[in-house]
């Protein structure tokens, strides 16, 4: 959330708009004031809590009611709050943002990690990605052109999966368990925990099941097999942000391009020519961006070079 909102800083935007189970503004506003300014006393509260075995979320979700719930007839709707996935990204956002203004869009549909539910017009993308997995028929859930291109990757997508598990158990077999830990989602002994579903599970959900716990969750650990893949350090967590990569652009976004360009932020259209320029924590992001690219083009089976990032240019549309 931070290095999100720190690159439209950098862009000279002033606004940010983003997603929210509740979609109410002032509540989003008043628990990130919150933990702003009782920031100490709830890192207190957390620490200990952290001790009886609970995860980050539940023993944040601990410390905001012991600290508030006594004063606040609302303290229900708070920690409702803070313990849904698109209001916790909400919360850090503003947090972030500062000045900016912020717009919550409600959330609607499907929760989070539903699976497809039948009476929802909005499904979860977890739905659609099981789906698209096993086969099923998308077209009402996602744009025609989205469908097709699903279709048409049917057979890579089908292979991603396994191979992920592959690269992900040899990445945490090979590692040590200090390397493991030394990531930004290590930490606390998960490492150990890790190691040992890495040899006898049988799939990335598997592996990732055996390791969460009332103390690790489930994407915490998603993340650490992640980062242990792309071989992701503690320091590269704490890098500000050091470049803008486009992605695609129309004739608005030409125009915002042209004012990033007088300035000192490097901007990256063509990996190639720009990525001499760059040295340090920015080479380092890049060749983070890039190794990441390339690993996912292996594991769908896909051309290694006419899908690089080192070939690719952005989508222009005028």
């Amino acid at each position: 959330a931070s290095a999100g909102v720190d690159l439209l800083k950098r862009a000279s935007c002033d606004a940010i708009a983003f997603g929210s189970e509740c979609g109410d503004a002032d509540l989003l506003r008043k628990i990130a004031r919150r933990l702003d300014e009782h920031a100490d006393s709830i890192a207190l509260c957390i620490a200990e809590a952290r001790k009886l075995g609970l995860n980050y979320p539940a023993a944040r979700q601990k410390a905001y009611t012991e600290l508030f719930g006594d004063t606040d007839p609302d303290i229900e709707k708070d920690i409702s709050v803070l313990s849904s996935s698109n209001d916790i990204l909400a919360i850090e956002y503003i947090r972030a943002a500062g000045d900016m203004e912020v717009y919550p869009i409600k959330r609607i549909g499907a929760d989070y990690l539903d699976d497809i539910q039948d009476d929802e017009k909005y499904q979860s993308a977890t739905g659609i990605r099981q789906a698209v997995s096993t086969g099923e028929d998308i077209r009402g859930y996602v744009p025609e052109l989205t469908a097709a291109a699903l279709k048409k990757a049917e057979s890579n997508i089908s292979k991603l999966g396994e191979n992920y598990f592959n690269f992900a158990r040899a990445a945490v077999i090979s590692m040590s368990e200090e390397e493991l830990e030394n990531t930004p989602s290590g930490g606390e002994g998960l490492a150990s925990r890790l190691r040992r579903p890495a040899i006898s599970a049988d799939s990335i959900k598997e592996m990732i099941d055996f390791a969460k716990s009332k103390r690790y969750t489930y994407t915490r650990v998603a993340r650490m097999i992640a980062q242990a893949v792309l071989e992701i350090k503690r320091y590269d967590a704490d890098m500000d942000v050091m470049y803008a990569r486009v992605l695609g652009f129309n004739g608005a976004g030409r125009k915002l391009l042209a004012d990033l360009r007088d300035s000192d932020f490097p901007v990256i259209t063509n990996i190639n020519k720009e990525m001499e320029k760059l040295e340090g924590d920015a080479l380092r992001q890049l060749e983070l961006d890039i190794k990441a690219s390339d690993f996912y083009n292996i594991m769908c089976i896909k051309s290694l070079y006419s899908n690089s990032d080192r070939v690719m240019r952005p989508i222009i549309k005028e």
